[in-house]
Order: structure tokens, then C-alpha cells, then sequence
């Protein structure tokens, strides 16, 4: 069965463009509906409850921020924004949306389409993986933890009005030890307190602490004995990692609570921290320190210029930067590093390179925490990036430069007899005129004077061979004004003087 798509966009020329880019049948996709304002939009598609959303974000009425953050309190779909901003704000949200991509006008058909095709398999693969879940209670937690039962309050063991407490540890990273981590909770104990191990990723553990019997109601230290618990469970896993552990809650309806508050601890911890037991404290949620412009704007100028020495040395720079500020938190360099990135996104763009996959890495460092969980581990991601993104660019003008001096060698052979300047030729293709110079003369094997030079000289020895103009007027012809000159230039490239390659030729002049 097709998957229905749904496109918001104020222009109406943009959406007609949009519409006649996709592959309908080739993806099998149909178009549900399509609108210009958001609460147009956000009718419709609650209706009609379409898979996949294409929409603008700025669009009157309601945003397509706004638009989608209502829609998926409704029902989950794929969301693909465009945008003609750069806006941080923007990129930021839509992934915090779990937005499929984000596209920068001018929209390129082969993006959409192959953002689409990803889009579609991702949608058959999920319908597939569809089942029951499988209710233990570990299983019952995790479902709790990750806000799948709806209304967890009836199942607390003293009713609704007298809730259990709640605590979690979040354990991240591939070192811990599931044997070790299962023993923790027999080998350390607290009086009032249970500890469930639970897997929640491949590489991120967690331990629900709970008190009974209406602990946190009755305002006995909860949050005390948990932190003791909690610390004494480091101690004995010895792992010297960084655990971090989330604020007490009432009820089972505020474990997601204390577990975000574990992740902000983790997140926001000092880069320069060596390990143990983060508490949250509140103070987590900050504004987005974001990298100087002289900063951001050195790292794009050498990837346009596809300069990987001097990428690796501002990549050097901006982590010295990182250091000196000691005040940053992991949070913060990861705000930072995602902005640079989306600049950088929006260059790739401009140089004609696909940007599907660095946008997918993108979302995926700042969706997945544990990606990279330090300093060492964020430089070797961006330092992989960034080489990839110059080999790139490097791949895009070697192309590029290519069909640029094919172009300029077309037009001097159609003109050569003209006036001809490097630097006017440069901007017809767009290019630098010595990035040109020096393209012409590696893929053509001579140098743009030289190159001219024998375009003209061939064409004056054939009207000194052919006809019987005077030297001026063929020196006229073939582009030089000075008739000395000419002959100079003749002279170097036949080893005789126009008169003497006539004479040579048999061929007198015309009187």
C-alpha cells in the first residue's frame, strides 16, 4: 500500500515544483493533500493522518514547528522540513522533533527523492517490527521509562493517593559489565529500597531505585539512601566511569522525569571530569553557547576551499577554545560542534555536494548521547567528518573545474580572434581566474596564453597559406592590433617571419 504524503508550503510555485521533483510511482507515494498555512495543514492531516509531512517552516498562521509538535501528539509520521533559513533554532528543533531530514532551499530533486526513498524503507521495516510486548518486570519499567503505559498510576502498590518513590541511575557505555552490573543490586543493599537493573540500549543501563509504602509521601530521606546506594554500586562495579542519577520522584508516572534529569546531569558534566557520581541539580538547562562567527566562518572558508591541512588546524583551534573555557559543558561543545556542522551542511550545498548522509550524522550526534560520550571521542567524530566533507568538496570541484575549463576552452576556440581576459573567462564559469589558470594548464597540458597564443598563430599561417591578405590584416584578424607584435609572436612559434612562411607556402600577396 502506497504511503501517503502530505506537503505544506506557502508558494505556490515552490509546491508545484515539489510536487512534479517527487517520484510518485517510482517510491510509491501518493499525495493525501496539500496546503499554504499551517492550521489548514493541521486540520487536514489529522483527518486525513498521512505517513509522511513535507513542510516549509515558516508558513503563516502556525509554523511548521508548531505544526508538527501538534500533529505527533496525535499520531507518529515522518516529518521532512525545508527551509530557506540556516537558523540553529530551526535545525535544533526539527531533530528534537525526530524530523526524518532537513532540507535547505534551494531543494535539490535527488536529495528529496533519495530522503524519501530512506524515509519509505524506514516505514516498511517499522511496520514489520510491530508486536506485542512482552510484560516482565523489567520489561513493565522500560515501557514506564519510555512513556508506553498510559495511565501507570493504577498500578501503584499504595493507590493513587499515596505514591511510591522513585529514583533512576543512568549507567551509559559499552565498558560496564552486565554480569557485574546484575550482582550489584544483591551484593549492596539499602533498608526501603529496591534496585531493578534494566537494559535500555545497547550501550546505556539503568537502575530504577524505588521506595514502598509511601516513603517520599511521608518525607523520609529517600533521595539520601538512594544517593548512598548509588554511589556505593559505583564503588563496587570500580569501573571509573560516569554514572549519573536523576532527582527523586512520586509515583511511576515521574520515572521519565528522574530519568531526563539523569541524562541533563550527564550531559552538562565538565569536560574536564574525570569520572564518579553526578547528581542532577537543576541547573542544567542553559542557552546554547555557540562558536564565535570568525570561528565558523574560517572552518567553512577551508572546506570551500578544500584545504584538509588547514580544516584539521581550525578544528585544533576550536578545541583549545573548548578547553580554555572550562566553564563548558559536554551539552555545550555538543551545541556547538552540531552548529558548525549544519554551517558547514549548508556549504556542501553550495558546492554541489549531496548532503543526505552528513545531515543524518548530524542528527544522529545530537540525538544519540552516547555517541560521543568525551572530548576524545567528539574530535575523532568531527575530525572523521570534516576529512570526509573536504574529500568531498574535493571530488565536487574536480568535476566541476572540469566543465569549467571545457567551457572556456570552447569559447576561445569559437573567439579567439577577440579580445580575451583570464579574469573575465573566471567569471563566466564562476571560478577564481588563477584556480582557473591553473586548472586550464593541468587539464589541457598548456597555458592559457600559450593556448590562445596557438589557436591564433594556427589560423594565421592558414590565411597565409590561403589567401592573399596583407600581414596586417591577418595580424587584424587573428586578434592583435600591433602588427610587430604579431610578427614577433609568429616568428617564435614557425621559426620564420610571416612573409618568409608565405614565400615557403608559394602564395604572393594580394596587391
Amino acid at each position: 500500500m502506497a504511503a501517503g504524503v502530505y506537503l505544506v508550503e506557502d508558494e505556490e510555485w515552490i509546491r508545484k515544483g515539489i510536487k512534479k521533483m517527487i517520484r510518485w510511482d517510482e517510491l510509491d507515494l501518493v499525495l493525501l493533500g496539500e496546503a499554504e498555512d499551517g492550521l489548514t495543514a493541521r486540520d487536514e492531516i489529522l483527518k486525513l493522518r498521512p505517513q509522511i509531512i513535507i513542510s516549509d517552516i515558516r508558513i503563516p498562521r502556525l509554523d511548521g514547528l508548531a505544526l508538527v509538535r501538534e500533529v505527533s501528539s496525535a499520531y507518529p509520521a515522518k516529518t521532512i522540513f525545508i527551509s530557506g533559513y540556516r537558523e540553529f533554532e530551526y535545525a535544533r528543533q526539527a531533530i528534537e522533533l525526530e524530523a526524518v531530514s532537513y532540507i535547505l532551499k534551494p531543494i535539490d530533486a535527488g536529495e528529496l527523492n533519495r530522503i524519501l526513498r530512506q524515509t519509505v524503507q524506514t516505514l516498511t521495516k517499522e511496520q514489520k517490527s510491530v508486536r506485542e510486548a512482552d510484560y516482565g518486570k523489567a520489561a513493565f519499567l522500560l515501557d514506564v521509562l519510555d512513556e508506553r503505559v498510559h495511565d501507570p498510576s493504577v498500578y501503584q502498590s499504595g493507590g493513587k493517593n499515596c505514591k511510591d518513590s522513585y529514583c533512576v541511575l543512568l549507567i551509559p557505555g559499552k565498558e560496564a559489565e552486565e554480569e557485574l552490573l546484575q550482582a550489584l543490586p544483591q551484593k549492596r543493599r539499602e533498608p526501603g529500597i529496591r534496585a531493578e537493573l534494566i537494559r535500555k540500549g545497547k550501550d546505556e543501563w539503568v537502575i530504577i531505585f524505588s521506595g514502598a509504602g509511601g516513603d517520599f509521601c511521608a518525607g523520609r530521606d529517600f533521595a539520601g539512601r538512594v544517593r548512598r546506594l548509588a554511589q556505593a554500586f559505583l564503588t563496587e562495579a570500580g569501573s571509573g566511569e560516569t554514572w549519573a542519577l536523576g532527582g527523586p520522584v512520586a509515583g511511576l508516572d515521574g520515572i521519565p522525569v528522574s530519568y531526563h534529569q539523569a541524562w541533563q546531569a550527564y550531559m552538562h558534566r565538565g569536560i574536564l571530569s574525570e569520572g564518579g557520581l553526578i547528581l542532577w541539580s537543576g541547573d542544567e538547562e542553559r542557552e546554547p553557547v555557540l562558536p564565535s562567527g570568525l570561528r565558523i566562518e574560517a572552518v567553512v572558508f577551508a572546506l570551500e576551499t578544500a584545504d584538509e591541512e588547514k580544516l584539521m588546524n581550525e578544528q585544533k583551534q576550536l578545541f583549545e577554545e573548548f578547553y580554555a573555557a572550562e566553564t563548558m559543558g559536554m551539552q555545550e561543545i555538543r551545541d556547538c560542534i552540531f552548529y558548525i556542522c549544519m554551517e558547514l551542511i549548508r556549504a556542501l550545498q553550495k558546492n554541489g555536494v549531496a548532503t543526505g548522509r552528513y545531515y543524518e550524522a548530524c542528527r544522529t550526534f545530537l540525538s544519540h548521547s552516547l555517541l560521543c560520550r568525551d572530548m576524545g571521542e567528539v574530535a575523532s567524530w568531527l575530525g572523521e567528518l570534516l576529512t570526509q566533507m573536504c574529500r568531498d568538496v574535493k571530488k565536487s570541484r574536480a568535476k566541476s573545474i572540469q566543465i569549467a575549463v571545457e567551457k572556456v576552452r570552447d569559447y576561445i576556440d569559437a573567439h579567439y580572434t577577440q579580445s580575451l581576459s583570464l579574469t573575465e573567462l573566471a567569471d563566466m564559469v564562476y571560478v577564481n581566474p588563477n584556480y582557473l589558470s591553473t586548472s586550464f594548464k593541468r587539464l589541457t597540458g598548456e597555458g592559457f596564453v600559450d593556448y590562445v597564443m596557438k589557436k591564433r598563430m594556427n589560423k594565421a599561417a592558414e590565411l597565409l597559406q590561403k589567401t592573399g591578405l596583407s600581414v596586417a590584416e591577418i595580424a587584424a584578424l587573428t586578434g592583435y592590433e600591433n602588427v610587430r607584435h604579431f610578427s614577433r609572436l609568429f616568428r617564435k612559434t614557425w621559426d620564420m617571419t610571416p612573409s618568409e612562411y608565405r614565400e615557403l607556402c608559394g602564395k604572393g600577396e594580394r596587391e
